[in-house]
């Protein structure tokens, strides 16, 4: 039995539907979404249980319960796709009751054609801190009614103060998933950010890559090396020089990006990329390299002609 993806599958509700304020997903009817066919646990989409050959209809999946193969159901052209980049921050926040969290709350996407300025960079603010913050304050802890401690409590990352006017999560995520359309999405730690937006279930069908899994980037072990580290040994450049405290996400998702597209592509594209991927891939470079190029002409035509 096969079903088309039209919207999120929400165990909470028991059903499908377009919003979901429970789980912090905003994924609006999606018509274009590939059909799975039944047998893997998807939770895009209500699927029946069955065999292993079914769950790879879906992709290959990890424990991470996302792709890690590099190619994707939903595209075998993945690494000739544009790609963009992004990383999220998160905020450390300790609750009244004794509990620690971590939401996500500083969202950043960079593209390899954005002349410098983010194709998204935003705050966002989590339900959670809503939600125990009116809690707090309706019964006093830290409201001013019964002299409690604070409700919500930074103790880490991006601080409470810089979400006062932050959009809500849902938004943010509803934006990341507008961007991603017709490109390849990066990440170090993918899977993670995706999560945290509530939009992973996507990576299984859309076209994305999390540098996490290349062989280069990791140590001998098999274990992923900190960004930090890659940077400084692949592309020479110094981030998180500050030690601890809240990082910039356009640095981090720009140096994902560098490292994708200068040493994990080539090779991916050499070793999972068939000819027709190799010659296609080709073809949108050497077009877009003649489009920059007539650009720049324009320009300088049209400061020739000013002076």
């Amino acid at each position: 039995m096969r079903h088309v993806v039209r919207a999120h599958a929400c165990a909470h509700h028991g059903s499908r539907h377009d919003t979901c304020s429970s789980c912090i997903t905003s994924i609006t009817s999606i018509t274009s979404r590939p059909q799975h066919s039944g047998g893997h646990r998807c939770s895009t989409a209500p699927h029946a249980q069955g065999s292993t050959s079914r769950r790879a209809a879906c992709g290959s999946t990890s424990s991470r319960g996302a792709s890690t193969s590099g190619r994707t159901a939903a595209s075998g052209l993945l690494h000739s796709l544009e790609p963009l980049a992004i990383d999220v921050e998160y905020a450390h926040v300790a609750l009244a009751d004794g509990s620690e969290k971590s939401v996500p709350a500083w969202v950043c996407v960079v593209g390899t054609r954005d002349q410098g300025a983010p194709l998204l960079k935003v705050h966002c603010r989590h339900p959670l801190l809503d939600a125990h913050q009116a809690a707090g304050a309706d019964g006093g802890a830290g409201g001013g009614g019964g002299g409690g401690r604070a409700a919500v409590r930074s103790i880490g990352g991006v601080r409470l103060g810089e979400l006062g006017d932050a959009a809500a999560l849902v938004e943010a995520a509803a934006r990341v998933w507008a961007l991603w359309q017709g490109h390849a999405l990066v990440g170090h730690g993918l899977a993670k950010d995706l999560r945290a937006l509530g939009l992973s279930s996507h990576m299984a069908s859309m076209p994305c890559y999390d540098t996490l899994d290349f062989k280069g980037f990791q140590n001998s072990g098999g274990n992923a090396r900190a960004l930090r580290r890659l940077a400084k040994d692949l592309l020479g450049v110094e981030i998180h020089t500050k030690g601890g405290g809240t990082h910039d996400p356009e640095v981090d998702a720009r140096v994902v990006l560098d490292l994708y597209t200068l040493h994990a592509r080539p090779v991916l594209m050499r070793t999972t990329a068939s000819f027709e991927d190799v010659v296609a891939f080709e073809t949108a470079q050497a077009l877009r390299r003649a489009a920059d190029a007539r650009a720049r002409l324009r320009v300088e035509e049209e400061e020739g002609e000013e002076e």
